[in-house]
């Protein structure tokens, strides 16, 4: 029986750099504004990928530091075949054409770019990775940092499961969501696909532990005490985490 992968996003996801970037998967450079949902620190999940096959997705993100920052990419292959390759694409937003980088896929794990990318503050950049999926194994997941030199600006989860066989059952893709964000008074989380009981945690960026608790379909959580801050709001469910959720409690 193939793998069925959890999803997850680890607290070491979590940097003092959050709240100055975002990370937007939309269809262009033009389509990356302060409209488009913050992604960054979440699992993007990629559905029916055929054996021999390859994906190209698109993510932006945008610098809201206040100063000109050279971001560098990281890949890490978490649980990936060892089959799949890929590729990792870095241009500016302000280069119409794309006339950036490719750079050819890499045995090394982790792998960083070998080159900066100059990303202006106020301005957004498009990272584009391409995946070859080379072998009949039911999925990989990767991460990938965006880089100010050592320091973790922020990040992206990758889940691709390429197609089941005829006699296997589509999984049913389990997450949730929390709103409103940021929040003053109440979030509400609302789970989808979890089939039996799960609890949620919210920790805040030193990975304290703020909050826990059994949860039902439908799950309120009071933070009008919460210090104004970014938390996590993990579900999950039978001990094994389902999804993370990054959230700001603005009073």
């Amino acid at each position: 029986m193939k793998k069925i992968y959890t999803f997850f996003a680890a607290l070491s996801l979590v940097s003092l750099s959050w709240g100055q970037y975002e990370v937007y998967h939309v269809t262009s450079c033009d389509a990356a504004d302060a409209g488009s949902v913050d992604v960054g620190g979440t699992v993007h999940v990629e559905n029916d990928v055929p054996v021999g096959g390859q994906i190209e997705l698109h993510f932006y993100i945008k610098n809201m530091s206040g100063s000109t920052k050279m971001i560098s990419i990281q890949r890490n292959r978490l649980d990936v075949p060892s089959e799949w390759t890929e590729v990792n694409c870095w241009a500016p937003c302000y280069d119409p054409d794309f006339n950036g980088t490719c750079y050819p896929y890499s045995a090394v794990n982790p792998w960083t770019s070998p080159s900066t990318m100059t990303v202006m503050n106020d301005s957004t950049a498009e990272f584009k990775p391409k995946f070859t999926i080379n072998t009949t194994e039911g999925g990989g997941l990767y991460r990938y940092y965006f880089l100010d030199g050592s320091t973790k600006l922020d990040s992206i989860d990758i889940h691709i499961n390429q197609t089941a066989s005829i006699n296997e059952p589509q999984p049913i893709q389990a997450g949730m969501t929390a709103y409103p964000n940021p929040a003053s008074s109440m979030i509400t989380i609302n789970t989808v696909g979890a089939s039996g009981d799960y609890t949620v945690r919210v920790t805040d960026i030193l990975g304290k532990v703020v909050y826990a608790d059994e949860a039902g379909a439908i799950e309120k959580i009071d933070v009008s005490n919460f210090k104004n801050g970014v938390y996590l709001i993990t579900v999950a469910e039978k001990g094994e985490a389902i999804q993370t959720r990054r959230i700001v409690v603005k009073h």
